[in-house]
């Protein structure tokens, strides 16, 4: 049951607008299931306040008694944090505000917890658009967000995803109380590209709902989901957004050249939304001939991702640059043989149960792609060493983490928890 916001002002605040979108990217997907798992660990005497732009649904909208909501509404995702959020604030504040990213409010009283999920678009130019605007298809909000962005950043910035990034994180810097990051590797980027940067950075790493893949799904589930996608046959699996950062256009290439040596007769499944450089993919797949071979799902429903990895013979995970890579658990928990660009926080999060391959070589991708699927007794060790290896984490050691840095944050605040005091009966929460 969802609470309405209540006169008093919180202790707790966090930043519900990515976890309450229904098509959620992989920040929603981590706040919900942060938020989910947190509603079992805070005490039932601490107040807290979830704030959204739409109305909470399903499960985000079953309310512990001491937890309300607040509705804010804002005719476009970007600037809802910095802008819409910070209004909300100026009226009421909680102690404490947990955003699930570096986009903060950019006035408002309460200690700030950012969660700092990679550096990409500081230390990799080339992987950001740097002529698309962040701000969705409507021409007049574009140039209204473009020129908010210039005016409060002194002509520093612009309203391209980049930039976007780069100012907000600037300001985050400025306002907020402790970082949080999801990797060592991440946390070791933010130390090179920030050397002034002064605040607290904690590690804390990411995780998944792994029963969801861990159990094998019903026959009719993967039927089902094979003709919602239009997906016949036998299929190497990609999951995440169709850009330049996940490394794509280099997968189709090397897609192409394993078709030529693999005697098997598989698809590439690209599942995703378009993203910067997607122009650059669709050309590849016109050069390599590759056609209805390759097939593209667009938006796929949540609900659908653990029989989509069941059902492939292969994942593919080629990105070149991340902070973490949830997929790559995803895969690990469904017992889907998995492929890695080889970068330090591949083998960081991924450990010895993923086959890896140099980041730029098509090559070495197409070998290393069918050394698995042609080598049985590799393809197994793998898969036995990525199941052991996702194990490692658990939302409730992920939420004890968070749990535990947040009430530091409100004793600091003047507002320490009643630890011996339970969560509010009724209160419905992630499972460990």
């Amino acid at each position: 049951m969802s609470h309405p916001a209540r006169a008093t002002s919180p202790a707790l605040g966090i930043d519900a607008s990515q976890a309450s979108q229904v098509r959620r990217t992989g920040v929603g997907q981590m706040a919900m299931g942060l938020i989910q798992a947190l509603k079992d660990l805070v005490p039932s005497t601490v107040a807290v306040r979830l704030y959204s732009r739409h109305p909470l649904s399903g499960p985000l909208a079953e309310l512990p008694p001491n937890w309300s909501s607040a509705v804010l509404r804002w005719p476009s995702n970007r600037l809802w944090p910095q802008i819409r959020l910070a209004l909300a604030l100026r009226r009421q504040a909680p102690a404490v505000l947990l955003s699930p990213s570096h986009l903060l409010p950019w006035s408002g009283r309460p200690r700030m917890v950012a969660i700092l999920h990679d550096i990409g678009f500081q230390r990799v130019d080339a992987l950001y658009g740097t002529d698309q605007l962040a701000i969705g298809p409507n021409g007049l909000a574009a140039r209204g967000a473009d020129g908010v962005v210039r005016l409060f950043s002194g002509g520093r910035y612009r309203a391209c995803e980049q930039d976007y990034h780069r100012w907000s994180l600037a300001q985050a810097m400025g306002r907020a109380s402790r970082l949080v990051t999801c990797s060592e590797f991440s946390r070791e980027e933010i130390r090179a590209a920030y050397p002034n940067n002064r605040l607290p950075i904690e590690v804390i790493p990411w995780t998944i709902a792994a029963d969801r893949f861990v159990a094998p799904c019903p026959p009719e589930a993967r039927a089902a989901a094979r003709r919602r996608y239009g997906i016949e046959g036998r299929y190497v699996l990609f999951v995440g957004r169709l850009e330049r950062k996940k490394n794509v256009r280099l997968l189709v290439e090397a897609y192409a050249r394993l078709r030529q040596l693999d005697s098997v007769p598989r698809s590439l499944v690209l599942a995703g939304n378009p993203g910067a450089g997607y122009e650059d993919i669709r050309a590849q797949i016109a050069r390599c001939r590759l056609g209805s071979q390759v097939i593209e799902t667009g938006w796929f429903a949540d609900d659908d991702l653990p029989a989509l990895m069941q059902e492939a013979d292969l994942f593919v995970f080629p990105s070149l640059y991340e902070g973490f890579g949830l997929p790559i658990l995803e895969a690990q928990s469904a017992g889907t043989p998995l492929v890695c660009s080889d970068l330090p926080v591949m083998r960081e999060v991924a450990g010895e149960g993923a086959a890896y391959f140099i980041a730029d070589s098509a090559d070495d991708l197409a070998r290393a792609a069918l050394r698995l699927l042609n080598s049985a007794a590799e393809r197994e060790a793998r898969v036995a060493a990525g199941r052991i290896n996702a194990a490692r984490f658990t939302w409730h050691r992920t939420a004890t983490a968070y749990w535990e840095l947040l009430a530091n944050e409100l004793a600091l605040a003047g507002r320490p928890p009643d630890h011996q005091a339970g969560r509010a009966p009724g209160a419905v929460g992630q499972p460990p």
